[in-house]
């Protein structure tokens, strides 16, 4: 490795979605990605004014049963903390 040599390791290829992606690919409305955000039940990257979506992430997420609200809205449900029993 000479001292010019820019490159940091291997490079990591992350999938991002928009909004409107992220919708069509589970079949949710634009809001009920949005609400998902706003009540942090679904994690983001803002880029400016626009929300990108890891879809590794929201896979994981979605690939669980999610509940939908009466009004239809989704709501997807993080996974239980496990906490050690204090001895």
């Amino acid at each position: 490795m000479t001292h010019n040599d820019t490159t940091l390791g291997p490079t990591v290829s992350k999938r991002y979605a928009t909004t409107e992606e992220a919708a069509d690919r589970y079949n949710v409305s634009t809001e009920s990605i949005r609400r998902g955000v706003r009540d942090k039940r679904l994690p983001a990257l803002r880029v400016g004014r626009q929300l990108r979506f890891d879809l590794d992430v929201l896979d994981a997420l979605f690939a669980r049963p999610a509940e939908h609200d009466p009004d239809g809205s989704l709501t997807v449900t993080r996974p239980q903390r496990q906490t050690k029993a204090r001895t």
